[in-house]
């Protein structure tokens, strides 16, 4: 059976293929998945976790080889596997990293609308863990709980502020999304979203992890550029760090601040100043849906990611 392959908003003509050909490229992009959760999941909580029970006890003592340490293999570890997938898919930056218009205004409203979704997701979310034990962490890619001390640090402000967001929408929205939307733009939304959700510390995190990839996909698509993306990632981490140094002094002002937020947030809902993109439905959508969870290599990718937060949960719990 064959069917089209629609090319991810970067050309004008679809492309058909067999569907051993992409049977091939799922199962690619599912063993990239896998190696991608090993490298910059499981091997640095390894890492940290044998730093604390002393085994590395040279690390232990210092928490720039903790922080550090930890964040060089997750870099290392998103990069290498997405940039195998870059190179399998024949993938150019310029495809999806480049300049575009991008105003103050624009920046102003998409900045406002996703930190008014990514607070109000974490106060969902706190809530229900206060009533349903599912485990708890902080969202938008922190990996590990770590002590405050070491959250408090200049070089984790460094990491999680600006290397974390640029190498994870350069592998998501840049990489994992392009080579997903050559089968359509509507497949490789979800698909991008949900497996970013997997990716989350914790069950309580799905949901706002889906949602808030959803969000900057969206971005993505709207201006042809991973680079909006990057920016308010950027930013919304920045802003979500800032509050860890606010005194509980502020916390009244800090309130204010944010419901603030909310009310320009649905204002520019409400006014559609903020603009979601058009994701049409792609020909045989239900089918390449089916071709590509039934991969095996998939399946044992989104099963590691499970296996992650479930191991997660017990330790904390």
């Amino acid at each position: 059976m064959a069917f089209y392959g629609i090319i991810l908003y970067m050309s004008k003509k679809a492309k058909r293929v067999s569907s051993a050909y992409a049977k091939r490229q799922f199962t690619t992009v599912g063993l990239v998945i896998i190696l991608y959760i090993l490298m910059a999941i499981y091997i640095p909580n390894i890492y940290y976790h044998l730093s604390q029970m002393g085994t590395l006890s040279f690390v232990r003592t210092n928490p720039f080889f903790v922080v550090g340490g930890i964040y060089a293999l997750v870099i290392i570890g998103t990069a290498l596997p997405f940039f195998i997938l870059k190179s399998a898919f024949k993938i150019r930056f310029k495809d999806f990293w480049r300049p575009c218009r991008f105003g103050i205004g624009d920046l102003f409203v998409d900045l406002i609308v996703f930190i008014a979704l990514g607070s109000a997701l974490m106060f969902i979310g706190s809530i229900i863990n206060s009533y349903l034990p599912i485990g708890e962490g902080l969202l938008l890619g922190i990996i590990f709980e770590l002590p405050r001390e070491y959250i408090l640090s200049p070089l984790y402000g460094i990491l999680f502020c600006l290397a974390i967001p640029i190498f994870e929408e350069i592998a998501y929205r840049g990489i994992l999304l392009r080579a997903l939307g050559r089968y359509g733009n509507r497949f490789a939304t979800f698909a991008t979203a949900f497996i970013y959700a997997l990716m989350q510390p914790s069950f309580s995190e799905f949901v706002p992890g889906f949602v808030l990839a959803l969000f900057l996909i969206n971005l993505t698509l709207r201006y042809r550029s991973v680079t909006p993306a990057i920016i308010i990632h950027i930013l919304s981490n920045s802003f979500f760090y800032g509050i860890e140094f606010v005194p509980s002094t502020f916390i009244n002002i800090l309130t204010i601040v944010l419901f603030v937020i909310y009310i320009l947030a649905a204002i520019f809902i409400i006014t559609h100043r903020y603009i979601y993109a058009k994701i049409l439905r792609g020909e045989n959508e239900n089918y390449i849906r089916k071709l590509f969870y039934s991969r095996f290599s998939v399946i044992v990718a989104l099963s590691l990611c499970i296996l992650y937060a479930l191991i997660n949960n017990t330790m904390r719990f």
